[in-house]
């Protein structure tokens, strides 16, 4: 069964207002259960009369990002990275001849510590790598994303990714992401570094075309 919106996207669940298939993508909770995009705008929720539902959380942070690269031509799909629910979204852009394979895999937890942030960035790192299409050479690069969402960020896990500049791997760049479901702000380190100099401009303009909240 596949999701209505997205009908290339498995479905996650149903609606709980109208029962249609829904992904992890275009999911809503609404008091702990999902929901589909149109019974939240046209009030439908929990067999409700129609009409506008104050206090109802936006679409979550995953399904924002994915809405933002499907729009863009970019691919998006769902997938389970060592017990991890993710949203996959695959961008692919052209910089000084090469072809850049931007993976943006989204992955949603209840706390994110130093441990969590760290351990999380290198295995999307290595998923993307795995993923990626075409062969390893310098015109065929891949930058992973590893974003994280959460409402528990502990401060220190903050800090360190803001300090912290991507890794520059064999094959790709590492570059860890989060976001503060608390704040609705999200994380990264800012600075241009000499690991990947050429491409910390494209890799930020990356950032804010489709991780901002």
């Amino acid at each position: 069964m596949n999701c209505e919106e997205h009908p290339n996207q498995a479905a996650y669940s149903v609606c709980t207002s109208c029962g249609r298939p829904i992904c992890e993508i275009c999911r809503i909770n609404f008091k702990g259960k999902p929901h589909c995009k149109r019974c939240i705008e046209t009030g439908r929720v929990m067999g409700g009369p129609p009409g506008p539902i104050p206090l109802v959380a936006p679409p979550n942070y995953s399904g924002r990002v994915a809405d933002r690269v499907i729009r863009a031509g970019g691919e998006v799909h769902t997938d389970n990275i060592s017990g991890i629910r993710v949203v996959v979204c695959r961008k692919v852009e052209s910089i000084l001849m090469s072809n850049m394979q931007y993976f943006m895999v989204v992955g949603q937890f209840d706390h994110i510590d130093v441990s969590t942030a760290f351990g999380f960035s290198r295995l999307a790192h290595q998923y993307a790598v795995s993923h990626r299409s075409g062969s390893v050479w310098l015109g065929n690069q891949v930058v992973a994303f590893g974003v994280m969402t959460s409402p528990n960020i502990e401060e220190k896990a903050h800090d360190l990714v803001a300090r912290r500049a991507p890794q520059m791997h064999f094959v790709g760049i590492e570059f860890p992401v989060l976001h503060d479901e608390r704040t609705n702000m999200i994380y990264f380190h800012p600075n241009y570094h000499y690991v990947g100099l050429a491409l910390y401009p494209q890799m930020h303009q990356m950032i804010y075309r489709f991780l901002t909240p």
